[in-house]
């Protein structure tokens, strides 16, 4: 799932990878069916930042979603630990990763060099999907609180059909695992993600 486009009223989606599966659940129980949507742009799939989304869609508002930086990496981890570096994309097989924390450290590590699909840079913060030149996504909901911040967005819609629920969601299932040394290491990597966002653990 990328980037998708609300025709009316225009609404302009930026997913940011690994932003978490309650507004995936969101689109497809509740936006999918209400809305007419445009999602088969070839340069919809890639995760366009919002600077690559208005040089196709210059008009109508903008959402994207956000999420701690701690739960986004530990997802990260788990999907690659069962799926692999998106095997049907680059070619890779599954990997004999290192356990978690030894690879939190690893991947936080400016020297050492990871192969990603083409549109995940593990030096991107989330922030930088928001904004260019001054421009900035108009709805920015945190994952977390999806719950309750989507209503703006609802506004915008003009469509109070009730979300389907995504109370079931742990967002904070990394403290479970990572160490200390983790965590101040993705602090570390995403300061800007947790100061902007003011994150904390």
């Amino acid at each position: 799932m990328g980037t998708f486009y609300i025709v009316k009223p225009e609404l302009s989606y930026i997913h940011i990878p690994r932003s978490g599966m309650a507004m995936k659940k969101i689109i497809k129980e509740w936006l999918e069916p209400n809305f007419v949507i445009d999602d088969d742009q070839p340069w919809m799939p890639d995760h366009p930042n919002l600077e690559m989304v208005r040089e196709h869609i210059p008009s109508g508002k903008t959402l994207s979603v956000v999420r701690n930086p701690w739960q986004r990496i530990f997802s990260f981890y788990t999907k690659i630990a069962t799926e692999g570096y998106w095997l049907d994309w680059n070619g890779k097989t599954l990997l004999d990763l290192k356990p978690l924390n030894e690879w939190i450290i690893d991947y936080c590590n400016p020297e050492i060099n990871f192969e990603f699909p083409r549109w995940f840079n593990k030096t991107t913060n989330q922030i930088d999907f928001l904004n260019y030149d001054g421009n900035w996504v108009d709805f920015i909901v945190k994952a977390e609180e999806l719950e309750t911040a989507f209503k703006p967005v609802q506004d915008y819609l003009e469509c109070n059909l009730p979300l389907p629920d995504i109370s079931g969601y742990d967002h904070w299932e990394f403290k479970k695992y990572f160490n200390d040394a983790s965590i101040r290491a993705i602090k570390k990597l995403h300061e800007s993600d947790i100061d902007f966002f003011k994150y904390t653990v």
